[in-house]
């Protein structure tokens, strides 16, 4: 009867173990996701359209801190703030 009870608490306490993960991974995952910011996000913080954040992409101007995922492409948040500090920061010195 032991074996029993004890097979049974280690399924359940397996169970339990593998939704906390599933949680933590599905928090990490909105994490990494508030971190990138699409292109009609990065539009709207420059007050400009996708298109034209498209074309600074293309021409190799404004901010190149962005990766590919299959066909999109985000913009690291942390990186987009160098960039407008750097931006900022050469304008002042000028």
């Amino acid at each position: 009867m032991d074996t029993a009870g004890s097979a049974a608490t280690q399924t359940a306490v397996k169970a339990a173990s593998e939704v906390v993960t599933e949680r933590a991974v599905a928090r990490h995952r909105k994490d990494v996701m508030k971190r990138y910011l699409t292109t009609a996000e990065v539009a709207e913080r420059y007050r400009t359209s996708p298109a034209t954040i498209r074309y600074w992409r293309y021409a190799g101007t404004g901010p190149q801190c962005f990766i590919r995922r299959g066909r999109h492409v985000l913009y690291d948040a942390e990186a987009l703030d160098k960039y407008d500090a750097d931006e900022i920061g050469g304008r002042c010195a000028a």
